[in-house]
């Protein structure tokens, strides 16, 4: 879910990193739906609580970390968001290049590979190529991402 824009337009912009199905529904549209479905309008506020708690962090995060942490945390995040690591620990494939690592999280490229070389030798992940991550031990990237290492 993307979000209810309170103006007439969106202030950012989304782009996918795989196949997605996108629905669209006007605001009226869901108004009607969360009034007729309450447990929907419970959801949508837990998403967007979630969604806010998240951006508060980062960006209360932003002067505070490095660049380490930061990558951790966003290979935390992508780590909870890929099914085949639902339970925890184990590998993954980034859908995304360094270049874009680098755009999403403010930094640049070199900034980027410095913190997955620093994270590899750590042994916080495994690396089998540019875009194949093992994360050994989610406690230990958690660590990292919170800046306990």
């Amino acid at each position: 879910m993307i979000g209810i824009p309170e103006g007439a337009s969106y202030l950012v912009t989304a782009e996918v990193l795989g196949d997605v199905t996108v629905c669209s529904f006007t605001r009226t549209r869901m108004m009607e739906m969360i009034t007729k479905y309450p447990e929907l309008a419970a959801r949508v506020i837990v998403k967007f609580q979630g969604e806010h708690d998240r951006g508060q962090s980062q960006m209360l995060a932003l002067g505070r970390l490095t660049a380490k942490e930061w990558v951790a945390g966003f290979l935390l995040m992508l780590m909870y968001k890929t099914p085949e690591c639902a339970d925890g620990d184990g590998p993954f494939t980034l859908q995304m290049k360094r270049a874009d690592i680098a755009d999403y999280l403010g930094v640049t490229v070199e900034t980027v590979s410095r913190s997955f070389t620093k994270l590899r030798k750590a042994g916080v992940i495994e690396s089998g190529g540019n875009a194949d991550v093992t994360v050994p031990n989610s406690d230990r990237l958690e660590d990292v991402a919170g800046g306990e290492m």
